[in-house]
């Protein structure tokens, strides 16, 4: 730290500190509730223990940086832990052998069959249904009432001061009320996310815990990863999703927005704080009084000629999805500059899906 001290900021720094810190300060309390004299299932309890009290202090790095939590975690520490020991036992014995050149084969045939046992025992138990609790967030303020109430409680667990108690109750009230906060402020927003998935098109429209999803798509595969995508992101736990094909009707109402096909291959979809136009064909179009749009979504390379020219002067956006090839960015500048067009593009497939939030 004195030598390289940003190497605070590194992940891996902090989430190792905060292991060895649950290990130091929480195993012993949780040690010592229980005394068990059989060796075997002492050995169980106190490993379990010390990859709980590890998984403690390290559960809200974990939720900030990568969004999710390991559900078995414990259980496969029981696995990897005795793997791990037999794995660094081995290689320190190998060591004075390598460096006289003897053995080298066989260590390392044997370090390496360790280790990958090791990660397909891991992988076995994070492809178990439930393994992963997904789509957890935690800002930083958050987070860092989180890690003080933690060092708090674990102060006051050794030194018993009612200070310390006070504190962490104020801590734990402070991170409910936020909670409470942020939870309201996403009932109350609303947002809209435009992706593509192998050169087809979904349009999912939020408000509160109401989704609406619009999927344009090309083939079977394509719809099915769709599919696979919005049992994951919207899943039924936390939202009430509808899934809607556009293709298959003229007009599409959900719970929060709607789509109507106006011509071939030009539809119109949203709601009234956000709503735009998707074209993914060439056909004219004719507009008996003009529509107020936030955004233009082009899916397919549409041809853009017969379109009329106040369609797209009052967008704030030209979103582009993967569908389009690259010479296509071309033929849009030249449109453009023709028709004096100030909008900027989005490429999906560059700069990963459009999301828009009110």
């Amino acid at each position: 730290i004195l030598i390289r001290p940003q190497i605070m900021l590194h992940v891996g720094f902090q989430l190792s500190y905060a292991a060895i810190l649950g290990i130091v300060c929480l195993f012993p309390v949780l040690r010592n509730l229980l005394r068990i004299k059989n060796r075997l299932l002492r050995w169980l309890w106190e490993a379990s223990l010390v990859s709980f009290s590890a998984q403690v202090f390290t559960a809200p790095l974990v939720i900030y940086y990568f969004h999710q939590i390991p559900v078995y975690s414990i259980f496969t520490s029981l696995i990897t832990i005795p793997l791990l020991s037999v794995l660094i036992s081995i290689f320190v014995i190998s060591v004075p052998f390598m460096l006289i050149g003897v053995g080298t084969t066989f260590f390392n045939y044997l370090l390496v069959k360790l280790a990958g046992l090791m990660n397909s025992l891991v992988e076995v138990m994070a492809s178990l249904p439930g393994a992963v609790l997904g789509e957890l967030t935690l800002d930083t303020a958050k987070l860092c009432l989180w890690m003080g109430m933690l060092i708090a409680g674990m102060i006051w667990l050794h030194h018993r001061k009612h200070l310390l108690s006070y504190l962490v109750l104020l801590l734990l009230c402070l991170n409910l009320c936020s909670s409470s906060l942020t939870r309201y402020r996403y009932l109350r927003s609303s947002e809209m996310q435009i992706s593509h998935f192998y050169t087809s098109t979904m349009l999912s429209f939020r408000e509160g815990l109401q989704v609406d999803h619009y999927c344009w798509y090309r083939d079977s595969t394509s719809f099915s990863y769709m599919r696979s995508y919005i049992a994951e992101r919207w899943n039924r736990r936390r939202f009430q999703s509808r899934i809607m094909l556009p293709m298959e009707g003229d007009e599409n109402k959900g719970a929060v927005s709607a789509c109507r096909q106006v011509t071939p291959g030009v539809w119109l979809v949203g709601n009234d704080p956000n709503k735009g136009w998707l074209i993914s064909g060439s056909g004219a179009l004719e507009l008996a009084r003009p529509v107020q749009a936030n955004f233009v979504l082009l899916s397919g390379s549409p041809g853009l000629w017969n379109l009329p020219t106040g369609l797209l002067e009052d967008v704030d956006e030209e979103i582009l999805d993967g569908s389009n090839p690259e010479w296509y960015s071309t033929h849009l500048e030249q449109i453009r500059a023709d028709n004096s067009l100030t909008f900027k593009d989005y490429w999906t497939h560059q700069e990963w899906a459009y999301l828009k939030r009110w």
